[in-house]
């Protein structure tokens, strides 16, 4: 079906612009014609990733006739024998032209932000998510069928499970949605960070201190650190857990460890004996004096 040149109707002021089908596109929708059905529900898992992609090449085409529309009115303007503002008719005709080619933009710009919506997410996991082992399925009210998975992902989730604070901690985008990834897939070490947070959270001001030990066991267990260096979930859940004992009246702190670490008794703990640490599985709590509360796990050599 070609772009280029438009084809003009009876009248002078209208003008009719064809817009091809993206390549590959064959299935039809009833009552029109040229158009890619969108999967639904239960159909095969690669519709999407297709869908996605003829998404992506409609806004190609949108934007190839943005560009042919311009050119066709400069086109009309210099292949008239007077200004165009002398021509009532092509005057507006030329208004009618802009005025799609804005509408084209749009819809380009639409089809963009849908495609990057869908793009880096799994068929299988938009046609049928998996439920959420820490929250469990929504019932939905009587008389309906069936159950709603819930998404772990949302915003209101991670206030909800990890608080708002630790939610809207800066940066931590990738680790939290790393974390709550986990939980939805059952991972021990991933649920076992969460359910200790959430005891925390939910303990008694004088109750606070010796969980601090069981969270560091719980993230190291998570996201095993055998190499020096702190992430930076490390650093602010370490942050953000003296500043929530700050605010019942509470100045224990947390000292993270380092692998390549002399062993010191008085700090570390391990099940074998060695001079230097090669796995940090903990970190040290401390008193507000700066003595030692609890002593860091670790794997020695």
């Amino acid at each position: 079906m070609p772009l280029w040149p438009a084809k003009k109707d009876q009248k002078e002021d209208q003008v009719q612009i064809e817009i091809p089908d993206p390549p590959g596109a064959t299935g039809v929708t009833p009552g029109a014609t040229g158009v890619t059905p969108v999967p639904r529900a239960g159909e095969a898992p690669d519709q999407l990733g297709q869908l996605c992609a003829r998404l992506g090449q409609l806004g190609v085409l949108l934007s190839q006739t943005n560009q042919q529309v311009l050119a066709y009115l400069v086109e009309q303007q210099s292949n008239s024998s007077g200004p165009m503002a002398n021509d009532r008719a092509t005057v507006a005709l030329a208004e009618k032209i802009d005025g799609f080619s804005e509408k084209l933009g749009q819809l380009d710009a639409k089809l963009e932000r849908l495609a990057e919506r869908l793009a880096p997410q799994q068929p299988d996991q938009l046609a049928e998510p998996a439920p959420a082992p820490v929250c469990g399925p929504v019932i939905g009210p009587p008389g309906a069928t069936g159950v709603t998975p819930v998404s772990l992902a949302g915003d209101d989730w991670q206030r909800a499970l990890l608080g708002s604070d630790l939610a809207e901690y800066p940066g931590l985008d990738f680790q939290r949605q790393q974390l709550l990834a986990g939980v939805s897939e059952g991972d021990a070490g991933a649920c076992s960070l969460l359910g200790q947070l959430l005891i925390f959270r939910s303990a008694a001001a004088d109750k606070m201190p010796p969980l601090l030990k069981d969270i560091g066991e719980a993230y190291y267990r998570w996201q095993p650190k055998t190499r020096p260096g702190s992430s930076p979930m490390e650093k602010a859940l370490a942050a953000w857990l003296k500043e929530a004992l700050q605010d019942v009246g509470i100045a224990n702190t947390i000292e993270l460890v380092e692998p390549g670490e002399r062993f010191d008794s008085t700090r570390h703990t391990a099940s074998t004996r060695g001079v230097e640490i090669t796995e940090v599985r903990g970190w040290i709590v401390l008193r507000d004096n700066g003595k030692v509360y609890t002593k860091a796990n670790v794997a020695v050599r």
